[in-house]
Order: structure tokens, then sequence, then C-alpha cells
């Protein structure tokens, strides 16, 4: 169809010749376009309507007025002008500002435990702070934007692995830490090994998940009732805070991410991992020279921890490390306890059961640092031997071994003046125990 539209008037034909199509009658009526009383309110993304009459424009969905997901020139998005530079500042991964556990701090649970002085730490902060003054600043980028174009860069390109997953980095209040492999995992935590970003040290890092340690009820024998297993996380932190030895593990920092639900203590790295694993026992003895250096460095590291009223609770080749220099390092406070007032009466059996000292199964309470002695012989006997003197996948074996009045005997041939150490700290009536 042929639907007539106001051209301009053209000059007549000669002889009063008429146009054959004026003589076809149009399908719809022709109507004067009149001009509108007022000018139609233009809808956002759409276009003013046409007057009566008038054929639906083909240009109205036409691919240059939708907009395009490969258009890498600025972008306008709902009225408002979105520079390249803008896009890339909205789409940085920017880690959050960590909080650091401490004093004023109510991020890691009730006041009565002393955590790490806090001095909040901005992601920006923490950059400047890494780069040094004046080193590559933008003047024309305002400081909050600036943070977001160096952590683009740094989580982008310069740590990316070779999978182009981005590394996760961790502002802390002493170093900027680049988070690396996994070194292993346990129920409630897991350890990677991390770097300070521009520095050469290297770190472990254990990493909670919050949620879950708080849902974890536990019971306390302590305090006769329930805990959750983010408490004693808690106190860990408030135990390592007021160690600084080194025959014992070292805490650096402490960060609290409520954005990833997560929290870190970065510690000392210990590369050669544990003196031995209790669960590949038996297995062969640790050669003398070693388990000399080794038990003399747990014995030392064990009294600075007396003498700080810290109760290990939980001694055993697993927890004791060996640092890059050889070093022995006791680590794991989990299950630890600080008893002031030179009191260490304890009541609960916290550590592990095949290192478990025989009157902590009794009822009533103990001396905790006297238990740690027992531990630290049967330790010294899988070194020794590389097996347990009292062992039983049954636990009610277990306890009924231990607890029998009848004392550890050698099952073969040892040095005289070890059999002596052996047998002194393995007394079960803990008065005949030896200690420090």
């Amino acid at each position: 169809e042929v639907v007539e539209e106001a051209v301009e008037e053209r000059p007549p034909l000669p002889g009063g010749m008429k146009p054959l199509w004026s003589n076809r009658k149009p399908t719809q009526p022709t109507q004067p376009v009149s001009e509108p009383s007022e000018e139609p309110k233009a809808v956002e993304d759409e276009p003013a309507p046409l007057p009566q009459g008038m054929p639906k424009p083909m240009w109205k969905l036409r691919p240059s007025a939708m907009p395009s997901d490969n258009d890498d020139s600025d972008t306008d998005k709902g009225g408002v002008k979105f520079s390249e530079e803008d896009i890339v500042y909205r789409s940085a991964e920017l880690p959050s500002s960590a909080m650091m556990c401490g004093d004023s701090t109510a991020s890691l649970g009730s006041s009565e435990l002393p955590m790490l002085d806090v001095s909040p730490v901005s992601t920006g902060a923490a950059l400047a702070a890494s780069a040094g003054e004046g080193q590559g600043a933008d003047e024309d980028v305002p400081p909050m934007i600036k943070p977001a174009r160096q952590i683009s860069a740094m989580v982008h390109s310069k740590n990316s692995t070779g999978d182009g997953k981005p590394k996760k980095i961790l502002p802390g209040s002493k170093y900027i830490y680049e988070l690396g492999k996994k070194l292993g995992q346990g129920s409630y935590a897991k350890v990677k090994i991390c770097y300070a970003v521009d520095q050469d040290l290297t770190f472990a890092v254990k990493i909670f998940k919050v949620s879950l340690l708080k849902r974890r009820r536990l019971w306390d024998s302590e305090m006769s009732g329930f805990k959750t297993a983010f408490d004693d996380v808690r106190r860990e932190i408030a135990i390592m805070k007021r160690l600084d030895h080194p025959n014992v593990m070292i805490m650096h920092d402490v960060i609290d991410d409520p954005n990833s639900n997560k929290l870190y203590m970065v510690m000392d790295y210990c590369p050669r991992g544990a003196i031995m694993e209790t669960d590949k026992m038996p297995c062969d003895p640790i050669q003398m020279p070693d388990l000399r250096r080794w038990f003399i460095d747990t014995v030392i590291g064990l009294d600075y921890l007396h003498f700080q009223e810290v109760v290990h609770n939980d001694l055993k080749p697993d927890n004791i490390l060996i640092a890059e220099d050889g070093r022995a390092v006791i680590s794991d406070f989990g299950v630890s306890r600080v008893h002031p007032n030179k009191s260490d009466t304890a009541v609960g059996s916290p550590g592990t059961p095949t290192y478990t000292a025989p009157e902590v199964w009794g009822v009533g309470g103990y001396a905790g640092k006297v238990a740690d002695f027992w531990s630290l012989g049967v330790t010294l006997h899988a070194m020794v031997f590389g097996e347990l003197p009292y062992f039983s996948y049954n636990q009610q074996e277990l306890i009924a071994m231990v607890t029998d009045p009848k004392e550890w005997a050698p099952v073969r041939e040892v040095d005289p003046a070890l059999l002596t150490l052996l047998t002194g700290m393995m007394q079960k009536v803990p008065e005949k125990r030896f200690t420090l």
C-alpha cells in the first residue's frame, strides 16, 4: 500500500495531464496534520509519539540504539557518563579494610581476654606504606581512588598465578601479605604459606572460618558449661600475644576480615614440618644428634611457657616443628591455658589421649605443669623408639593401660642415662615425676 505523505508542491503537468496514481483511492483517509496543543512528554529510552496515521518507524529498534557489550569507549548508562578510568576503579576487586584484633576491639569476643592492640589498617594506607612516599603517585586521582588502581594492578597482573586466578592480598599491621599454597588443614582451620610483599620474608598463616567456629559448641570442664570453638581461638590469640621465645611459635599478626567471614593468624614458617607424626607410627626413630638437640630445645621452650604461667596441654611430636635454622619450636596453643597466681590446678582432658597423663583421667583437679612433663616423656619415648609407650584404638582400653599402677618398662635395650630420664618423666604418680 502506498500512503500519502506531505511533499513539496510540484509544477502541473503539461496539457492538463494527471498522474496515473492520482485516481487510486487511498486505503486510509488522509487527515490534516495538526500541531499538538502541547508537546508530549518524552519517556526515557522511548521516542516521542508520531502523529496519527503515520506508520510505525522501522528505526525504533535499530542496532545502533542498543548498548554494546564490546564498546570500549565511554559508556552512557542511565544518563551518567562513565569514563574508561572510572569503570576500571568500579570493577576492581578491592580487599576490604582489615581490623586487627585488640584490647579495644570486640570483634574477637568478650573483653575478659586481652587481644592485640588495634589500629585500623585500610588498604590504601597499607599500600601507600609499602609503595613509599612519592613513588608512583597520581596527583589527578583522588586519594580514595588510588588504592583501587594499585590493588587492581597488583591482584590481576603482578600476583596472578599461572592458571589466571588472582592471589589473595592481605593488609596487616606490619606488612602486606600475599597468600600462597596450602600447607595443611585441621578440624577448624587451614594453614597456608604467605609472603610479605616487597620483603624477603615468609610466614605461615592460619585461616579460620568464624561462622563455623561459632556454631561448634563444646563442653568446658573448667567453666562447667558449654563454649564455642571460637572461644578457644580467642584464648589461643591471647596466649600467643604474651609469648616471645626462639623455641616457641611467634604470632606476628591477627587480621579479622568480616567481609570474608575469616580470621587470619600470621605466624613463623617452619618449612621442615613436625619432628614426627603420630598417625605414621610405628616408624624409624630419630637419629641421636637431632634427638638431643630437638629435645633440649623443647625442654627450654616448655620451661619458658611454664614461666609465663602457660600450660600447653597438648605437647606431642606433631606440635614440635623444625625451623629453617634447625631449632625445635613448640606450636599449637589451641587447648592451652593460663594459670595466674602460680596456681596450675586444672580439670578435664583437653589434649590428645595417647599423650595424656594418668591423673588427668581421674576425678578432681591435677597439676597442669606436671601433666605437661608426662606428655614430654611420651614424646621422648616416640623419638627414641619410633612408637608410643601405650596405645590402643579403643580409648577405654588406652585409659586402663595408662592408669594401671604398673610402671612403664622398656621393651628393648637403651642407654642407661636415657632410660633414667624416660622412667622419671613417665612416673604414673605425679609427685614422683621428673619436672624442672
